[in-house]
């Protein structure tokens, strides 16, 4: 062997070491800090169904239920959270900062944020899309009918940028009002200095439905604009913290594909769930295979999810669905054996 072929084999080496110390760096130093802490961080905004404050003074919502699920599969303790309210504007930097452990907070999944907010997402918690509401007493029906009118959208976010692509893009008239918060926006379009309001249509209808003081009043125009990957958000830098709550996502929905509610856990009771003669139900239980060690959590870790919160179906209903007051469909957001997009991953 030369002496060229010596140096350029040790150098190979050395990178190659290198390379597996960043990758050990990275698999826990998250997860760690969030074990050590006792409790996970996750950032939410106000919006009734996903991460508002109840009557009781607690936040409530799915987005609030994804990271207690998070919780109950890392410490079996759905309460281990705080919830922190943070704009869209920064949020992204306070999970850089390592000041979050998860962004949520309807967050729409994008190939920039992607690519340029040293995160990753995990996984679409919600398929929504953006609309506009409007007042009726404008007698608008639909964006043709709305041109001259003025429009109150919250800044340095996908739906103001997707409002600047459709007015060039169709040439509309219509006056942009920017505010720097959804509760700015909000308060706008409720002293009419707006004619519509354009955000998320979850949001628009949950805004309608809860904190309208007369919903009759209010109306969510046919137009459907974009499309709004709702997705959970993690940092770059953990890979083990980033598979700990993707899978948290999978093993929602996955329970719901198996019939596995919290009602029935709770009727029949772990014991009553091991006579089952399904692979992957017997892996998701952590009665068979090591998925919990892969992860890093107890075997029956995604048993924990289902007991304390449900499946992705309980979480809907409650937060949403025809168990809130927003009495939304399931849509898009049913398992896709229902003609929805919810298609678990394989857990083997």
């Amino acid at each position: 062997m030369s002496s060229l072929t010596i140096r350029l084999t040790s150098l190979v080496m050395m990178l190659s070491g290198l390379l597996l110390i960043g990758q050990a760096a990275q698999a826990g130093e998250i997860f760690e800090a969030v074990k050590e802490r006792g409790f996970v961080r996750c950032s939410l905004d106000d919006t009734p169904g996903f991460g508002a404050v109840g009557n009781d003074g607690e936040r409530h919502g799915l987005d609030v239920d994804f990271c207690r699920a998070v919780a109950a599969a890392v410490f079996d303790d759905p309460d281990a959270v705080e919830l922190l309210r943070i704009s869209t504007k920064n949020k992204f930097d306070a999970l850089a900062r390592g000041e979050i452990d998860i962004v949520l907070g309807m967050t729409t999944w994008t190939l920039q944020r992607d690519t340029a907010r040293q995160g990753n997402f995990v996984g679409v918690i919600y398929y929504d899309g953006q609309g506009f509401l409007a007042w009726k007493s404008e007698g608008l029906v639909d964006l043709a009918s709305a041109q001259g009118a003025t429009v109150c959208v919250q800044s340095e976010t996908t739906s103001a940028a997707n409002l600047q692509d459709l007015i060039k893009s169709q040439g509309l008239d219509l006056t942009v009002k920017n505010y720097t918060s959804s509760d700015e926006r909000r308060d706008a379009f409720m002293r009419q200095d707006c004619q519509l309001t354009t955000g998320d249509l979850s949001g628009l209808a949950a805004f309608r439905a809860v904190s309208a003081p007369v919903p009759e009043s209010l109306m969510i125009l046919p137009d459907v604009i974009s499309r709004e990957p709702l997705a959970p958000m993690v940092s770059e830098k953990d890979t083990q913290w980033f598979d700990i709550v993707k899978w948290t996502l999978q093993a929602l929905i996955l329970a719901e594909e198996k019939g596995l509610s919290q009602a029935i856990l709770k009727a029949t009771g772990p014991e009553g769930l091991k006579a089952s003669h399904d692979a992957e139900f017997r892996r998701f239980i952590g009665i068979q295979g090591d998925l919990g060690e892969h992860l890093g959590l107890e075997p029956d870790w995604a048993l924990q999810i289902v007991k304390h919160l449900g499946h992705y179906g309980d979480v809907f209903q409650r937060n949403l669905g025809k168990k809130s007051p927003l009495r939304l469909e399931r849509g898009q957001n049913a398992l896709w054996r229902e003609g929805g997009l919810l298609y678990p991953h394989a857990f083997r």
